[in-house]
């Protein structure tokens, strides 16, 4: 793979990257302006959670798509980001030296089971502590928010439906497409992750 190649990865993933925080700011920008509304204008509360549930919809579709876009154009230039997992957390690191250190000591750890399924578990967990799951969080978050506050305050039950159906299938849709990169850490490392069972 050439430097242009390189140079190509780069600056789509700079792109996906910056497209990432202009749709934040725009949110935001939408949920002020929802928000200004329904101060404003008390007479539209009923519809001013339907359009920001809308809005929040749309804008959910377009992070997740330039999120594996930029991890797309990511895998396509290993050589410039080598990934390696069990560097990835310097007190996962300082743990495991720990639990080698005792295993070379020959201190048994089979009363220290769950410590150990703890640990792994808490690798686990923080792998998946990103800004793509902070972000899709806070999309759920403010989904979850404005349908109660349309349910709240009297929306039409037929719209409120329509929206509840469309939350449930965009949360389906960001799991069936974040599903690879949630595995993507324990790949990685097989032998430390994914085993908290």
């Amino acid at each position: 793979m050439g430097d242009d190649d390189n140079n190509f990865y780069v600056e789509n993933m700079r792109f996906y990257g910056n497209m990432r925080f202009k749709q934040l700011t725009l949110l935001m920008a939408g949920m002020t302006v929802a928000g200004a509304a329904v101060v404003q204008h008390p007479a539209a509360r009923t519809l001013v959670p339907l359009v920001a549930m809308g809005f929040t919809a749309l804008l959910w579709i377009m992070e997740v798509r330039s999120s594996l876009h930029w991890v797309a154009n990511r895998e396509n230039a290993p050589r410039l980001w080598p990934l390696d997992a069990k560097t990835a957390l310097p007190w996962i690191k300082c743990i495991r030296r720990i639990r080698r250190k005792r295993r070379s000591e020959g201190k048994k750890w089979n009363s220290r089971k769950k410590w150990i399924r703890v640990v792994k578990c808490i690798d686990v967990c923080m792998r998946q502590i990103n800004a793509t799951n902070a972000v899709l969080s806070f999309h759920v978050l403010l989904f979850g928010v404005w349908f109660w506050l349309g349910c709240r305050w009297d929306s039409p039950w037929l719209w409120l439906l329509v929206c509840f159906l469309t939350g449930v299938l965009l949360v389906l849709f960001s799991v069936w497409s974040y599903l690879i990169l949630w595995e993507y850490g324990c790949k990685k490392d097989s032998k430390s992750c994914c085993r908290c069972t």
